[in-house]
């Protein structure tokens, strides 16, 4: 599926912070000897992409994680065979 205008500038402004501060940690983890910072830079940029292109809305997050809380405590009712039920009318 492609993505519309606002979707594309969305990303390139994402893109614009983003790869600065991953070339910045690359730079620090690599040629500074900073690995702490130069990998939390790194993954901080690598963050803000995923998020960009994964979560539409800040409140999509929780959203899907209440669903899946709410799918695994509360189970669906299992259909009841035919067979059991004309067993148990008898």
């Amino acid at each position: 599926m492609g993505r519309s205008i606002i979707e594309s500038v969305k990303l390139l402004a994402v893109l614009a912070f983003a790869l600065p501060a991953i070339a910045a940690g690359l730079d620090m983890f690599f040629l500074r000897g900073e690995t702490t910072m130069g990998a939390a830079l790194v993954v901080i940029g690598v963050l803000m992409i995923l998020v960009e292109k994964y979560i539409d809305s800040p409140f999509d997050l929780p959203g899907k994680l209440a669903g899946s809380v709410v799918e695994t405590v509360v189970k669906e009712p299992e259909e009841i065979d035919e067979s059991t039920s004309k067993s148990n009318r008898e």
